[in-house]
């Protein structure tokens, strides 16, 4: 998908799992160096004009290769 997005001055990045915790703060810190906007990072409040991360389990897949040699 294709698209635009503008950040506001009440744009956050949300982190609906605290695994994305460190990942939403390096996202934040590149915006900062890239636009000069400070992001907040919270872990709660998904709306409208936030960058919200999340986990979709049903892209995670695990294979597991055994060697019978």
């Amino acid at each position: 998908n294709e698209g635009t997005f503008t950040f506001s001055g009440k744009s956050a990045v949300v982190c609906e799992d605290e695994t994305l915790l460190r990942t939403a703060e390096i996202f934040a810190e590149d915006v900062q160096a890239v636009l000069g906007r400070q992001l907040e990072v919270k872990n709660e409040g998904a709306a409208s004009g936030n960058v919200v991360l999340s986990l979709d389990d049903s892209l995670l897949s695990f294979q597991i290769v055994r060697n019978t040699k």
